[in-house]
């Protein structure tokens, strides 16, 4: 689709990743991983990021891959440690941003793109910026907005952990396309009775959220929409020596794909495929 543009909202993180076999430092951050696999499609890619000059590395990398890159300053950076030796994988913060994007900090022109995709990592995103994207369809990556930061252990990163979605209310009916991971949903407190995963898609879909999209690791995604019951799409399982970004590459495939067909569940397929074969290398 050469007229499909996106915009991309998130932090790059400064990060390091911690494998059995050592520490890896690397730009990270859910649009890093995202630029990529929108470059790698042949999408036009504009990126908005936020954060002190230890992101600027990763700016660079997007750029000199045609990737048009906005940044926001900020005093500190959202900077990740993330620890794989385990599963799941556990996540610190060396540091992180002090306030979230505000409206009057995003100062281009958002007519050109197709659909606005918030990708945030830990708070950098708010509902006070969806007035400035009215009109135009928005993708929303939940992970970053069931993030809270625990007090700074003894090697002086600070202990990620989940939460509820405490803001929610702010951001019904201002979302096409809500995407969550099973690790997202862990402590959001649903109404009595909302038990399955099945039950918590047609929950999001029936507050106001039209298209939700469940991954679940290696076991089936989960879709739903206004017009679709609860629906698995297969994972094929493969072997990969590491899944970091896999969640964000799966966005912005189906997003590629949805707005090609309008199909959720061949969209989910499509990313599902699209994921496997980035991580094993095929």
């Amino acid at each position: 689709m050469a007229d499909l543009k996106l915009l991309l909202v998130g932090a790059i993180s400064n990060s390091e990743a911690i494998y059995s076999g050592g520490i890896k430092k690397r730009f990270g951050g859910s649009v890093m991983y995202a630029a990529r696999a929108a470059r790698a499609l042949g999408i036009d890619t504009t990126v908005i990021t936020i954060g002190a000059e230890d992101i600027d590395g990763g700016i660079n990398e997007l750029e000199a891959l045609g990737i048009t890159v906005h940044k926001i300053k900020r005093a500190t950076s959202n900077n990740s440690s993330n620890d794989y030796t385990s599963e799941p994988r556990k996540m610190y913060l060396r540091s992180f941003i002090d306030k979230p994007i505000s409206q009057h900090e995003i100062k281009l022109d958002i007519n050109p793109y197709r659909f606005l995709v918030l990708l945030p990592i830990f708070g950098e995103v708010s509902h006070k910026i969806l007035p400035g994207f009215s009109g135009k369809p928005v993708f929303l990556d939940l992970q970053g907005l069931v993030r809270k930061n625990d007090a700074k252990n003894s090697d002086n990163l600070y202990p990620v952990a989940q939460s509820d979605w405490e803001d929610m209310e702010n951001f019904i009916g201002k979302i096409e396309i809500l995407k969550a991971s099973s690790e997202d949903l862990a402590k959001i407190k649903f109404p009595e009775g909302i038990l399955t995963d099945e039950d918590k898609c047609k929950y999001f879909v029936n507050r106001g959220f039209p298209i939700f999209v469940l991954t679940r690791g290696d076991r089936n995604t989960l879709v739903c929409g206004n017009n679709l019951e609860p629906t698995e799409v297969p994972v094929k399982k493969v072997a990969n020596l590491s899944s970091a970004g896999a969640g964000d590459i799966f966005n912005i495939a189906f997003i590629y794909k949805y707005l090609e067909t309008k199909d959720i569940v061949s969209s989910a397929q499509f990313a599902n495929d699209y994921v496997g074969q980035e991580l094993s290398g095929s």
